[in-house]
């Protein structure tokens, strides 16, 4: 048997249409041990995912694909939007607290145009322990310097990711029928034996089942909310059982991945201190909260933005007056829009400040609940309600109506 350790769930906001629930429940059937989550950049659906992870008996392996850059100032400075992936694992209570301290200073510090949180090597080695490191898809710092540059420096990068990680770094065999994918994959192959390396296999899922492909393509195509002709080099990212893994990748590498999920232990959920109601009270003072969002205590909360049933139709027609997918040819006008509408709609598209609340803490924020910029804001990257189960106070952004909210928190259910 083996585990999929790279995954993306709705919180890679406009590139998956997995949901947790029936990805999970055929990760269980199949007799899969676990099935970690690695969004993109960010974790919004953390408490969702260890959640249905219990439900179904599976091991949670909390991760992030980050955004890697060498020198993130740099980048930033010059406008570079070039990043690279790298695939990070919690294996511990540690490990979940600095991946949550790593993304929030990466999103803090180091972000590029609010559109994603750079790391880079001080920010990685700064945060590295109780982490495991996958080397993520093809586009891999590694992988490209390998492809542009040659092995020689390519192994520079790889010595640097060992001098941080050691024995928890694993390269990951990626199978999609893509050229410059398959020259990675004998890179790593060759340089194995030489650095002890245990090569891990990754399919890099993005939708439930084959033809779901379909439905990413939209998803992928309108998330500017225009129909653009961007697409995927491959159609082989859905949630492939044991058997269909076989057909493809080496039982060796199968096999690695268990040894992976061995390394990592479950985690669980850290909550904040609750506040008292005059600690609350007193963030209205002059210049309080403002202290408090500078050092890390406060940040609004994320609103996130779903695709609405109208949206999902729009989007679809627009798609498909443009484009045709022969696997649905057979299907009525009126067929095809349900079927694509069943895998579109109520998907989250982004997430934004809510700046009407606001979330506020005697500890760091970071530490329990990621942060991000958006819209020049400092916000969560869980919503409202998520700080809430987590024990963050959540409060009016101003003092209006104030004694009914303090109601509503010291005396709900």
């Amino acid at each position: 048997m083996f585990a999929h350790l790279h995954n993306h769930f709705f919180g890679s906001y406009s590139d998956s249409t997995l949901d947790f629930t029936p990805a999970l429940k055929k990760a269980r059937a199949d007799g899969q041990p676990a099935m970690a989550m690695t969004e993109h950049g960010e974790i919004p659906f953390f408490i969702q995912y260890l959640d249905t992870c219990r439900n179904f008996s599976l091991k949670p392996i909390v991760g992030v694909e980050i955004y890697f850059v060498e020198n993130a100032s740099e980048s930033i400075l010059r406008k570079d939007s070039e990043r690279f992936h790298l695939v990070l694992l919690a294996k511990n209570q540690k490990g979940l607290k600095n991946l949550f301290g790593l993304l929030s200073e990466a999103w803090i510090k180091n972000s590029y145009e609010e559109k994603r949180g750079l790391v880079d090597w001080g920010l990685l080695g700064q945060y590295a322990d109780g982490l495991l490191a996958l080397s993520g898809c093809f586009y891999n710092l590694v992988g490209q310097k390998f492809l542009r540059e040659g092995e020689e420096a390519a192994e520079l990068v790889l010595r640097r990711y060992l001098d941080i990680f050691g024995s928890d770094y694993y390269p990951e065999i990626g199978k999609h029928g893509i050229a410059d994918e398959d020259a990675v994959n004998d890179f790593w192959l060759r340089v194995a034996p030489k650095y002890n390396l245990k090569p891990v296999a990754s399919n890099d899922v993005h939708y439930l089942d084959a033809l779901d492909w379909i439905a990413h393509d939209i998803i992928i195509k309108t998330r500017y909310d225009k129909v653009t002709n961007f697409k995927i080099d491959s159609q082989q990212y859905w949630l492939k059982t044991g058997t269909e893994m076989l057909r493809v990748y080496e039982a060796d590498w199968l096999k690695n991945t268990l040894a992976v999920v061995e390394k990592i232990e479950s985690v669980e959920i850290s909550r904040l201190r609750s506040l008292a109601p005059q600690d609350i009270l007193a963030i209205y003072q002059p210049g309080k909260l403002e202290a408090m969002f500078a050092d890390g205590r406060a940040a609004h909360p994320a609103k996130i933005i779903y695709i609405d049933e109208e949206t999902g139709r729009r989007h679809i027609q627009e798609v498909l007056q443009k484009y045709s997918y022969p696997e649905i040819n057979g299907l009525s006008d009126e067929e095809k829009n349900r079927w694509l509408l069943a895998r579109l709609a109520n998907i989250p598209r982004r997430s934004e400040p809510d700046t009407e609340k606001v979330v506020i803490s005697d500890q760091p924020l970071k530490e329990f609940i990621p942060l991000k910029r958006g819209l020049g804001k400092v916000m969560t990257q869980f919503s409202a309600q998520d700080c809430l189960a987590l024990g963050a106070t959540v409060v009016p952004a101003r003092p209006t109506a104030l004694q009914a909210e303090l109601g509503r928190i010291f005396h709900r259910a």
